[in-house]
C-alpha cells in the first residue's frame, strides 16, 4: 500500500504547522518535483527564514515529536497558496549540521534524461520513506533521505561562513544512474 506524507514545520518561536497538499499527491514521489507547486510554497516560507521541517509518513514511526505534531487531529493545518518560487541561485541550508547545498550543483548532478529534477527538500526531511509503494527507492543516495528531518533548515542567497557543502543527488529509479 501506499505511504501518504504530511509536510510540517515547527518555528523558531516553537508554532507548529502541518501542510496539506490541495491537489492530493500525497505520496513522495508524486510531490517531490523541482516545479511542482505545494513544495516551492513550503520552500518560499524558509527564505532567510529558518524553522525545524519534517515531511512525515503515516508509515513512519509513531513515537517522535514529528509524528505527533503531523497526525495530531487538533494541529493547525494550512493549505499553502501555490508558489512559482524557486531555489535556482541559491544555496538549501541546514544550520544544524552546518551544511549546505549548492542548488545549481544539485540541479545539474539530478537532472534526468527528460530534464526533471527531484526537489530535495521532501527528500532530505523524508521520516518514514522506503516503507510503503510511491516513496523514494532509487540508490542514488537513499540513504541520504531523511539526513536532515527536523533540522533547522532555510534558503539563503549566500553561504552561511563556516559552513560545508553537503553534495547529494536524487534521481529516480525508472533511470540507469551513473
Amino acid at each position: 500500500m501506499g505511504q501518504y506524507f504530511k509536510a510540517i514545520m515547527k518555528t523558531l518561536n516553537g508554532k507548529n504547522v502541518v501542510f496539506k497538499n490541495p491537489k492530493n499527491y500525497l505520496k513522495l514521489m508524486e510531490h517531490s518535483w523541482y516545479k511542482n507547486t505545494f513544495v516551492n510554497s513550503i520552500t518560499e516560507l524558509l527564505y532567510h527564514s529558518p524553522a525545524q521541517i519534517s515531511w512525515v509518513g503515516d508509515y513512519a514511526d509513531k513515537n517522535t515529536e514529528s509524528y505527533r505534531i503531523a497526525y495530531n487531529k487538533k494541529a493547525q493545518t494550512i493549505i499553502p497558496d501555490p508558489s512559482t518560487f524557486n531555489l535556482d541561485n541559491k544555496f538549501l541550508v541546514n544550520h544544524s549540521k552546518k551544511t549546505y547545498i549548492d542548488i545549481n550543483k544539485y540541479k545539474m548532478l539530478s537532472k534526468d534524461p527528460d530534464g526533471e529534477i527531484v526537489h530535495p527538500l521532501p527528500l532530505l526531511t523524508a521520516e518514514g520513506n522506503g516503507e510503503g509503494g510511491g516513496d523514494y527507492y532509487s540508490e542514488s543516495h537513499f540513504n541520504d533521505v531523511g539526513l536532515w528531518a527536523m533540522d533547522l533548515v532555510s534558503v539563503e542567497d549566500e553561504i552561511p561562513n563556516g559552513y560545508s557543502e553537503f553534495e547529494v543527488f536524487f534521481i529516480e529509479n525508472y533511470y540507469k544512474i551513473g
